[in-house]
């Protein structure tokens, strides 16, 4: 359920609270580093949420939901400086807020409010594409691959990459390269597999070369087509 269809007051100012305390400069600063398990981290959100004078259920409840939150909008900011950095994002102004799902229970659903950022045209295509690559969203990479300008594809297959990620971008690179139709040339689970059993750094070494030959010979191929 969307945070535009809340059925409830508690539940819009669970909501608006979380909102609050994610734009707090000291919470924001924790939320790019600490991990929720961390006592400092849960005493900096219970000092913050003691200053608004809740009652105690709506204090555990805020507690846990900002939690989640916080150091979600940590991670989409380490997702963006991995394209645009150093900056704070600020592609999701005013979209954000009205996207936060949750799930029955009340708290934040973190898969469901990815897939809706993914498809929001608002939002930058690269930092949308980033963000489906973090989350392995294949289907979602495939479609905003193809909207996408060549220079900024190139950017994904080097870079501060994690190499799953690296290696994805090299096969739907070589793929577009051989115009190559049907499926996407390996599942996520499959380059997770290569990346835990296989030497990664070999794996990446080897798409490169093989995406080199493959523009050589498109080169090529094209040169000798102009002078016909």
């Amino acid at each position: 359920m969307s945070s535009t269809s809340i059925s409830t007051l508690q539940e819009i100012a669970v909501m608006k609270a979380t909102v609050l305390l994610c734009n707090d400069k000291e919470i924001n600063q924790w939320s790019k580093f600490v991990p929720d398990t961390i006592a400092e981290w849960s005493n900096l959100l219970n000092s913050k949420i003691s200053k608004l004078f809740l009652p105690d259920i709506l204090h555990e409840k805020i507690l846990a939901v900002a939690s989640r939150v916080c150091l979600f909008i940590g991670k989409l900011d380490a997702v963006h400086n991995k394209i645009c950095r150093p900056c704070h994002c600020q592609c999701l102004n005013g979209i954000l807020q009205r996207n936060l799902f949750r799930t029955s229970d009340g708290l934040f659903d973190e898969i469901k409010t990815v897939k809706v950022l993914v498809g929001d045209q608002r939002i930058d295509l690269a930092f949308r594409f980033a963000l489906a690559s973090e989350y392995m969203m294949e289907n979602c990479m495939r479609g905003l691959w193809k909207q996408m300008e060549n220079d900024t594809k190139l950017t994904f297959s080097e870079g501060n990459w994690p190499a799953n990620q690296k290696i994805a971008t090299y096969l739907m690179l070589l793929q577009e390269l051989h115009n190559v139709r049907g499926p996407f040339f390996s599942s996520w689970k499959k380059i997770r597999e290569e990346c835990e059993f296989n030497n990664v750094q070999h794996l990446l070494l080897s798409l490169k070369d093989r995406e080199k030959s493959f523009v050589h010979e498109t080169n090529y191929f094209n040169r000798k087509r102009k002078y016909k």
